[in-house]
């Protein structure tokens, strides 16, 4: 008798627990889906807003990530300062090219199989 009896509180106490952990995930999912409308709406805002006119100035933000960062900030600037600051970024990317290029060609060794700067054998 007693080993029925505790099967039973045990049948209960699992429905309870059953039913007490639906709750909990349907509270979860519905919170979860306000928040993500909440969230899209809010990026709909931002994109809107990515380009402003001050005086006569456009200001346009864009989003970036700091060296050693994954997170990303939003860095507003005038069109001017992003168009500099895109001319700066594009001249270093080629002066890299160009110094990787020289590289390559003094490294290559000429037809007596030595390399520059190694020792001459004699």
């Amino acid at each position: 008798m007693t080993k029925t009896l505790f099967l039973k509180r045990l049948k209960e106490k699992f429905r309870k627990g059953i039913i007490s952990l639906a709750c909990i995930f349907l509270i979860a999912l519905l919170t979860g889906a306000c928040a993500g409308k909440n969230k899209m709406q809010a990026s709909a805002q931002d994109k809107s807003k990515t380009s402003e006119i001050i005086g006569d100035q456009t200001i346009e933000c864009r989003k970036r990530a700091p060296t050693g960062s994954r997170l990303k900030r939003k860095i507003c600037k005038t069109k001017a300062q992003w168009a500099r600051e895109d001319h700066s970024k594009q001249q270093t990317a080629e002066q890299l090219q160009k110094d990787s290029e020289r590289n390559r060609r003094l490294n290559v060794s000429p037809a007596d199989g030595t390399f520059p700067g190694a020792a001459v054998p004699r």
